[in-house]
């Protein structure tokens, strides 16, 4: 009898890429985001065309980016385009912020360079530029009231009310900001040259979650300004703004893992479905057991993430 044994080690190399730019009025910045939106969309059409058999006269076309480089007079490299995914579900995003454009994709290896020139080429600038993420982008929105507005004495009340509408129960922004760990934090600022208030989250959708915040703040009288940037590691990235002030009307609360019960295959399932990660990663806070599993949560999440890991067996604490 022969036996064949082999042994083989894959890994998955994406990450995500996120470009941002600065211009100088939200119309150029709305301009900017329609045409690249229209091209991201275009392109990545014109990518699936090429992986159809069914569709080859249309895949055998220039493709929409070499034509958006030459319409711009930009400065392709090699293969352009070809970096790009061809995922017909997951396109990458182009939209703009006040007078902020941000261009992302979760899951790719980079993305094309000409995305910066052709913001220089409109007037803009590039401010930060993230290639190739693997740990969570974080998303930080600055908040301001214009001067000619600005009412000090009104001003706590104005952020007091709109972090309620933020974080009232099943809002939009809470939903967008579920997956992971470590959910919002927000700090008032006080000091000279400071953002009235800065408030932090990890989206899963990036897009929507700017875009939530930004509504949401217009409605209430601020202006928003937008980062982004890599978290460092696994711990908490928004340890800068927490604890969170000012407090919101309903306290927040965290909920502590403290042993895994009679099921842990059980508990590392639900663990995977609260913090989405992988398998592996679930196994390894359960290993660290007592753990905090949410810091500074609302307390239905924690409430809510309490009742399922009990469920499943564990044994919880919620302070």
């Amino acid at each position: 009898m022969k036996v064949k044994v082999w042994n083989a080690f894959a890994s998955n190399n994406s990450g995500s890429y996120t470009i941002v730019g600065s211009f100088p009025s939200c119309e150029i910045a709305e301009e900017v985001a329609r045409e690249l939106t229209e091209v991201l969309q275009s392109h990545s059409d014109w990518l699936s065309a090429k992986a159809n058999w069914s569709r080859l006269p249309e895949a055998f076309e220039e493709s929409p980016f070499s034509k958006f480089i030459k319409r711009h007079d930009l400065h392709p490299k090699e293969n352009e385009g070809g970096i790009w995914t061809d995922c017909d579900d997951d396109i990458p995003q182009a939209f703009a912020i006040e007078s902020k454009v941000i261009v992302h994709h979760d899951y790719t290896i980079t993305m094309p360079r000409e995305f910066g020139e052709f913001f220089y080429c409109k007037g803009g600038r590039v401010q930060q530029e993230i290639n190739h993420a693997h740990n969570p982008v974080v998303a930080i929105c600055e908040l301001w009231v214009p001067w000619e507005e600005r009412k000090e004495e009104e001003l706590p009340g104005k952020i007091s009310a709109l972090l309620e509408i933020l974080c009232a129960p099943g809002s939009a922004f809470l939903e967008l900001s579920r997956g992971g760990r470590y959910g919002p934090a927000w700090r008032r600022g006080d000091e000279f040259g400071a953002a009235p208030l800065t408030i932090g989250a990890i989206f899963d959708d990036l897009c929507a979650g700017f875009t939530t915040v930004n509504q949401t703040a217009n409605e209430q009288g601020f202006k928003t300004s937008i980062k982004v940037f890599e978290a460092f590691n696994e711990s908490d990235p928004l340890s800068f703004l927490r604890p969170s002030t000012p407090p919101l009307e309903r306290k927040l609360k965290s909920l502590t893992l403290l042993e895994a019960g009679y099921a842990p295959t059980e508990v590392v399932n639900v663990l995977m479905q609260l913090l989405d990660v992988s398998y592996s990663d679930a196994r390894d806070v359960l290993d660290s057991a007592p753990v905090v599993i949410f810091a500074d949560a609302l307390p239905e999440r924690a409430e809510e993430a309490a009742s399922l890991l009990k469920k499943a067996g564990a044994s919880v604490q919620i302070s």
